[in-house]
């Protein structure tokens, strides 16, 4: 018993000590509008394809993301900015059958958390998923 009080103290003060990363709101609210890139690999040998390059062009309310290959396609999404660091991204203007499953995989959106920002990209975590590198277009 003694030594599970040990082992619960200790681990208490070890995560006391961990010191939490908290983005900059300044620095966030730069990436509310502009211009990125997100590149997607397929290393799965299906399809014809081995990596595609997503266009975005965001505003403070809205996002369009447009592809040339596999399939050229354009998909337009509302933006709620819930604080300067994260946002919800709810797909709208739906034109073929992959916006339709978008939307009702995500009814209520896809909530992203800005986990960083440089001069050069943006690291963004999708809740529930894993995080997405968008390279910052000049």
């Amino acid at each position: 018993m003694r030594r599970i009080i040990v082992v619960s103290n200790l681990c208490f003060v070890l995560c006391l000590s961990c010191k939490t990363a908290k983005m900059n709101g300044d620095l966030c609210q730069k990436v509310h509008s502009g211009h990125f890139i997100r590149t997607f690999y397929n290393t799965t040998g299906y399809g014809h394809w081995t990596h595609t390059v997503v266009s975005i062009d965001r505003t403070n309310t809205d996002q369009i993301e447009s592809t040339e290959f596999p399939i050229k396609a354009e998909r337009k999404y509302k933006i709620e900015w819930l604080s300067d660091c994260v946002y919800n991204l709810k797909i709208y203007d739906l034109k073929v059958w992959a916006d339709t499953v978008i939307a009702k995989m995500y009814p209520k959106g896809q909530r992203i958390i800005i986990t960083n920002v440089t001069s050069e990209y943006i690291i963004e975590k999708r809740v529930k998923d894993t995080s997405d590198t968008l390279w910052i277009r000049k």
